[in-house]
């Protein structure tokens, strides 16, 4: 499993995790210089979803599950040299509401009852502090979750 990530302790974290990581790079260009990639999990959307098609193998799969970055996802397949054969990308987008289906915070909830699922917790402060949670999230500087109480 390789990773991208500015923060310098995330390999360390994953292997606290039971994850041996076979490299974090701090950047989506850093990474697709690493070789080609069977699948890409992408969550941030933009210019790193587009780089990140790029660096695809041939008959790899791409999941997008976001746009974070909320800008949108445009590339030159012609510069790229992008493989039309045998890529698929797959779009997790809204889930659809039935009776018989659990939504995913409940299944992630779950793995996480069941040990599956290692959540870790960089900080829990009542709601009145969200100013501070989120200025730290703004910088990257949260190694894990952050609970606000609210009561």
């Amino acid at each position: 499993m390789f990773a991208i990530s500015r923060r310098p302790d995330l390999a360390r974290q994953l292997r606290e995790n039971g994850v041996e990581p076979a490299g974090v790079f701090t950047s989506i260009v850093e990474a697709k210089a690493a070789g080609a990639y069977d699948v890409i999990l992408d969550s941030v959307g933009g210019d790193m979803l587009a780089t990140g098609l790029t660096a695809l193998a041939p008959n790899g799969v791409c999941v997008n599950y976001g746009n974070s970055s909320r800008q949108p996802t445009s590339f030159n397949v012609r510069s790229a040299a992008w493989p039309f054969h045998g890529i698929k990308c797959i779009w997790m987008g809204r889930e659809p509401i039935a009776s018989n289906y659990t939504p995913i915070f409940e299944r992630l909830a779950g793995l996480v009852r069941q040990g599956c699922l290692h959540a870790p917790i960089d900080m829990e402060v009542p709601w009145t502090s969200v100013v501070e949670a989120a200025g730290r999230l703004l910088q990257q500087r949260v190694d894990g979750k952050v609970i606000l109480k609210v009561v």
